[in-house]
């Protein structure tokens, strides 16, 4: 590298580090971004400051509801779709956790590093947000992505949520839930029948 090169790609790499500062991210959740690999995946600058910037205001928004089967190994194929939506962000691996209502979570690593952050936030001196962190991290599970488009499920986390053969996987903004068909039918109807009247407080209208 020559070293007009060489300095150049200083200047960039001190411009995104104070761009990534400013915008309150933190270089763990942007995996590239380390000095010694950066300009290797990005031959224009402006390619790393559209990306950086995507990760902020593009973020991942997670809409529908697809009907699927967890196999015998646990496995789960992720809707095209919603696949789409995370690997346009590079995202190939996610994180699994207890959700609620009996479903589970799956986070980017992106939103899973922003709720870890809100979590560590929380007084682990006070009895809710102590049991709260403990289930939420103590059953948390990190899976790849394979070439078919599987993740794959835990048993314990498999059980907690109930799947067994036929589940739902519903986009709910920045994150995916898995719940098990019945629970998702049964849930989906009664929250139905208050939707106007959620809506109506939470909104407004």
């Amino acid at each position: 590298m020559s070293s007009y090169k060489k300095h150049w790609t200083e200047v960039q790499y001190l411009f995104i580090m104070t761009f990534v500062k400013s915008q309150e991210l933190t270089p763990s959740s942007i995996p590239f971004i380390e000095k010694s690999t950066f300009s290797k995946k990005f031959d224009k600058f402006n390619d790393i400051v559209l990306h950086i910037c995507g990760r902020k205001w593009e973020e991942m928004v997670f809409i529908g509801e697809y009907w699927g089967r967890i196999d015998d190994k646990g496995r789960v194929v992720i809707p095209s779709k919603l696949r789409k939506t995370l690997f346009t962000q590079g995202v190939k691996n996610v994180y699994i956790t207890r959700g609620l209502e009996a479903c589970l979570f799956v986070f980017s690593e992106t939103i899973w590093n922003v709720q870890t952050e809100k979590l560590k936030s929380l007084s682990f001196t006070k009895v809710d947000p102590r049991a709260f962190t403990r289930l939420f991290f103590s059953g948390a599970f990190q899976s790849k992505i394979d070439r078919q488009g599987r993740i794959v499920l835990p048993q314990n986390l498999s059980a907690y949520a109930g799947l067994k053969e036929n589940i739902v996987i519903i986009g709910a903004g920045d994150r995916l839930e898995i719940w098990s068909e019945d629970n998702w039918n049964t849930y989906s109807k009664k929250a139905l029948e208050s939707y106007g009247k959620i809506a109506e407080t939470l909104l407004g209208t």
